[in-house]
């Protein structure tokens, strides 16, 4: 609430924050600028240098702006954080004065000497990065799609099955399916595939689709991919112009049947590439140690339809946002 607080036994240390600069050095992904979107650089020497004199205000008005985009290929920024060492009562440079004008020609030197005693003491400062918010693929804005779940049901997931089922039909109740809406349907993949619903707009049958899924067995990732695709081709399958046709696949591991991983693995990206080439739009979230290239670069539509899962414990905050619409 913009109220410092310091616990006893302990004792606030004099600022170090208005001797820091803050800037981004990085280039972004396919962009040749810096990507600062409304505030630049935080050069050093700004603000006051007393405690007391912070508020939640003063903070706000040294922030800085980043950005990050999937899907420009800007997964990372670099920041600089640089500091600029303060002098101390009468033991200034000479040169101080232009020092602090070279890095701050809006600083007042003398605003920035610090009390002689303070010269031997420990500084502090708090940084944090707040994020703002998100841009969703949001899913949840298409007046109509028609959307298949693809959902592992390996022997591997067997620990994780309930979270997986929890998480998956809070997704359901995110997409929110209708008659007139999103229709949705599931399919799952073990040492076999099934067809466990078909497409729908009633939430609940999907549910329970889910809700009877026992785990146990190989990864057929083709014949869960299969079963999908056949299902977004067949009777139940709304013109596409109006109603998309979307998979959203979960699996904790490598295809490795039919027969061995050669050919398991083979065999599900030619099912993918025959699905994607239909029109088809394919997000994949891969839970744990998969083969992240493989899924990737196979079966997503490409690496902006890739989420990794540490564990099926972030499935729902993945399928949320897969889910919501960004307004």
């Amino acid at each position: 609430n913009g109220d410092w607080v310091c616990p006893d036994g302990y004792a606030v240390m004099p600022l170090l924050c208005p001797y820091l600069s803050k800037a981004e050095v990085s280039t972004d992904g396919n962009r040749e600028e810096n990507d600062m979107q409304i505030r630049g650089p935080i050069p050093p020497f700004h603000g006051p240098i007393g405690l007391a004199d912070w508020d939640m205000q003063t903070v706000l008005a040294y922030e800085t702006d980043g950005h990050l985009a999937k899907s420009e290929q800007d997964f990372t920024d670099e920041w600089k954080v640089d500091l600029k060492v303060p002098c101390f009562g009468g033991h200034c440079a000479q040169d101080w004065a232009s020092f602090v004008a070279e890095h701050n020609p809006e600083a007042v030197p003398e605003a920035y000497i610090q009390p002689l005693e303070d010269e031997h003491k420990l500084f502090g400062c708090d940084l944090w990065l707040e994020v703002r918010g998100i841009s969703l693929p949001g899913i949840g804005c298409l007046a109509q799609a028609d959307v298949m779940l693809v959902l592992d049901r390996s022997g591997s997931v067997t620990a994780s099955g309930d979270t997986l089922k929890t998480a998956a039909k809070a997704f359901v109740t995110a997409i929110a399916p209708s008659d007139s809406g999103i229709h949705m349907g599931q399919s799952s993949f073990a040492t076999t595939g099934s067809p466990d619903q078909e497409l729908t707009g009633n939430g609940s049958l999907v549910n329970t689709a889910i809700d009877a899924l026992v785990f146990d067995g190989f990864t057929n990732l083709f014949e869960g991919l299969d079963y999908a695709h056949t299902e977004l081709s067949g009777d139940n399958d709304r013109d596409d112009t109006a109603s998309p046709d979307i998979m959203v696949v979960i699996t904790d591991g490598n295809a490795n049947r039919p027969t061995d991983e050669a050919t398991a693995q083979a065999q599900a990206a030619a099912e993918a590439a025959a699905a994607k080439a239909a029109g088809v739009e394919i997000y994949v979230i891969g839970v744990g140690a998969v083969d992240a290239t493989y899924l990737i670069d196979e079966i997503a539509t490409d690496v902006n339809h890739y989420f990794a899962a540490t564990d099926f414990t972030e499935l729902s905050a993945i399928l949320e946002a897969i889910a919501n619409c960004d307004d």
